[in-house]
């Protein structure tokens, strides 16, 4: 649970972090004196709702810890083992009593809101980032429509799984290979000005001046339920349809692949974008309109 506690701080805002129990407060409050674990039924059953970071912190580890419990058991690591209904309730809680200022919650180049859960990243080539990926059509006036179509074929550095919370999700997948001769796309490389915060950076996409023939492969649509995985470097696409909100549980993993660099595929004649993250987006709202909605499909 330690381990989870420590991955779970970097996902909170600069200003929470110092208002969040410290680890000795967490092992008094959650661990009997001679123990060195707790049960996760245990956990849950703790009464923490007179402090809202603990209890917080609580929903957090048991969500997370929902999550990641089969994935980890197996050594070939196949695929994410989720339960929605057991899930969300927690995720839920460990969101939604939180001040707008304590909650990461950026809207990047993809056109998704993205809140961090869990950020472990030991430097050594152990790295697990499980961020809540939400689309929905009141973030349309945060989103450039025309750069996100632009540069939304891209690749990640480690390899991915999605598991869908709620809606649809259509996934494409492309073949991306360099041209000696031009062509109307580019590779672009991203720039952060910042590799420490979680989810709070500003990208610069610049052209590297690597012309590549692009060609989609596959199409895939998915719903509440289903999931599926993006391997280190291979290029895709995640969109959905205006009228639809979508939530999905997206899970970058070091244990199946490691890609030294990533791209983003983009118009040939562009020398860079830069894109920001919007960190006063105020997620509550639409958090609230998925729980009525995965509430009503119980």
């Amino acid at each position: 649970m330690i381990h989870i506690f420590k991955a779970i701080i970097p996902t909170f805002s600069e200003s929470t972090k110092a208002k969040l129990p410290s680890e000795s407060e967490i092992l008094t409050k959650f661990i009997k004196p001679g123990a060195d674990s707790i049960a996760w039924d245990e956990l849950v059953s703790i009464d923490t709702k007179e402090d809202v970071y603990f209890d917080t912190i609580k929903h957090r580890v048991a969500a997370v810890s929902l999550v990641l419990a089969d994935y980890n058991r197996d050594s070939e690591c196949e695929s994410l083992a989720i339960d929605n209904k057991a899930v969300w309730p927690h995720i839920y809680e460990s969101i939604i009593n939180l001040k707008p200022a304590d909650i990461i919650a950026t809207i990047g180049s993809q056109g998704f809101l993205s809140i961090p859960l869990f950020h472990s990243d030991d430097k050594n080539g152990h790295f697990e980032f499980l961020r809540l990926h939400i689309w929905d059509q009141s973030f349309a006036g945060y989103i450039d429509k025309e750069k996100t179509h632009m540069f939304s074929i891209h690749c990640h550095q480690f390899h991915a799984q999605s598991h869908i919370l709620l809606g649809e999700l259509k996934n494409c997948r492309f073949s991306v290979i360099e041209s000696a001769s031009p062509t109307d796309h580019s590779f672009f490389e991203i720039v952060w000005n910042s590799i420490e915060k979680v989810n709070q950076k500003t990208s610069n996409a610049i052209n590297t001046g690597t012309f590549v023939l692009v060609n989609e492969t596959a199409k895939e649509m998915y719903a509440a339920n289903d999931q599926y995985e993006i391997e280190a470097g291979e290029f895709h696409t995640s969109t959905v349809s205006d009228d639809c909100t979508t939530a999905t549980l997206f899970l970058f993993t070091g244990k199946k692949g490691k890609v030294e660099r990533s791209y983003v595929v983009g118009p040939s004649e562009i020398e860079n974008s830069i894109v920001n993250r919007k960190e006063t987006i105020d997620p509550k709202d639409i958090l609230i309109k998925i729980n009525k909605k995965l509430s009503q499909n119980e």
